[in-house]
């Protein structure tokens, strides 16, 4: 909680030297091709309005655009913020392998399983052939009567 207040100080502060550089959002929008609406939410704080692959980006463009004295300091405190996201994501991935480790469920990877049906075509063929011949050569051959 106290981070987030924080972080949205230095949101403030980061505003006003958009505003004391005379910048407005559109112009920066507009240069970095970041939609508006996005700018807007980052400014006024809500993080969870921007496209989650594309935060940080949008964020040190932002920076990058205003030309401020450390931009390390306001993108590690960004990466604070977002950090408790990517504890969750790593909690549900650990999850999955738990999950997919189980005994009775296993997972044949995509080239072995193809491997195994390029080997098995020829041998079906193979196969069906051999009982083609067979069922042929038992077959008491045809005589031809006799008028």
């Amino acid at each position: 909680m106290a981070d987030e207040q924080l972080f949205n100080q230095m949101l403030e502060e980061l505003k006003a030297i958009r505003e004391e550089k005379k910048m407005d959002l559109k112009t920066i929008s507009e240069k970095f091709r970041i939609q508006l609406k996005y700018l807007q939410a980052l400014e006024a704080g809500n993080l969870d309005q921007l496209p989650k692959v594309y935060d940080r980006f949008i964020f040190k463009s932002y920076l990058k655009e205003l030309q401020v004295e450390n931009p390390e300091k306001y993108l590690s405190a960004f990466d604070e913020i977002r950090k408790p996201e990517k504890k969750q994501t790593a909690f549900f991935k650990t999850k999955a392998k738990q999950e997919s480790s189980k005994p009775g469920k296993e997972f044949i990877p995509k080239q072995v399983l193809l491997k195994m049906v390029y080997a098995g075509i020829p041998l079906l063929i193979l196969i069906a052939l051999v009982l083609i011949l067979v069922n042929n050569n038992n077959k008491a051959p045809v005589q031809p009567r006799k008028p």
